[in-house]
């Protein structure tokens, strides 16, 4: 289990896709680290999104600044390819929400470009 007051993070093993039928295949070396036999029952948690985990093994790892940026032509479907689609927008923005959350919950403090040269 995870928790901010391990002394490791998680682990990150990759992805895994979900099949036509709704089955993931979990991956050997996970099965293999965490002794998973046939038959056992698995609890599923959402862990949020990639950016809040990316910026929570980020900190753990000693850096004191995160920078959240991006083009404003990700705003625009169609026009980069990480948001293709509105579905694509709308997973892009609450995934910036999602990083904003945590940081705030964490009590990180928001600053700009000036702020992070002050601090140099």
């Amino acid at each position: 289990m995870c928790a901010k007051d391990m002394k490791e993070p998680c682990p990150f093993y990759g992805t895994t896709t979900i099949g036509e039928k709704g089955q993931v295949v979990i991956p050997q070396e996970v099965r293999e680290s965490m002794k998973l036999e046939k038959g056992e029952k698995l609890m599923v948690f959402g862990m949020g999104n990639d950016m809040v985990a990316l910026a929570k093994r980020t900190l753990w790892r000693g850096c004191t600044h995160l920078n959240l940026s991006f083009h404003s032509t990700t705003l625009v479907p169609g026009r980069t390819p990480f948001v293709r689609t509105a579905r694509d927008l709308d997973i892009f923005l609450r995934s910036v929400e999602a990083v904003i959350k945590y940081a705030a919950a964490e009590g990180l403090v928001f600053g700009g470009l000036s702020h992070l040269l002050q601090d140099a």
